[in-house]
């Protein structure tokens, strides 16, 4: 299997998550990812800052099993391309945030995979979108005036870990 089709086997369980109409589909979903990626593969993306092993099984897990929805991923295979040892994928990422007020936000964005493959599994993957772009969506167009700071960034990160370590306290199987 070449690194361009695993690349878009992973995204293809990614976004079967959005579409399963049951529990036991979206289960799927994760474990279908999660056979592609390495033991102690890293993530990072404008929240997660070098996840590493667990984390990223976990992260997988939440987002494809995410309620009430989880994140619907769309992407086009076609346009997956290899440069460099890099396999780079472009994908639409839509779901609800929940802001500090409990306020429901729609997110949508596109998000540009960069995935390092080692011997048939993700050793890397590095996630890049438009931060002011999507915290105008979560968070309104007076805070995105400030998302480029490093204040910001860190709150963020503070907030999307606390949120995994949640997670990971209710799926102990991804515990150290």
């Amino acid at each position: 299997m070449s690194n361009i089709d695993i690349a878009n086997s992973f995204f293809s369980y990614y976004a079967s998550a959005s579409t399963a109409t049951t529990e036991s589909g979206r289960v799927e979903a994760y474990q279908g990812m999660h056979q592609y990626l390495d033991e102690n593969v890293t993530f990072s993306d404008m929240a997660y800052h070098n996840i590493k092993g667990k984390r990223v099984f976990a992260m997988w897990h939440w987002f494809c099993t995410k309620k009430p929805e989880p994140v619907k991923v769309t992407f086009d295979p076609s346009e997956t391309r290899e440069k460099d040892g890099i396999v780079i994928l472009v994908y639409q990422a839509k779901y609800d945030f929940v802001d500090l007020f409990k306020k429901i936000k729609p997110i949508d964005y596109k998000i540009t995979a960069n995935l390092t493959i080692k011997d048939g599994k993700i050793i890397h993957h590095k996630d890049e979108a438009d931060i002011k772009e999507w915290t105008e969506q979560a968070m309104g167009s007076l805070v995105a005036m400030i998302a480029w700071t490093p204040l910001f960034k860190m709150a963020l990160s503070c907030k999307a870990e606390g949120l995994l370590d949640d997670f990971i306290k209710n799926n102990p199987t991804y515990k150290n």
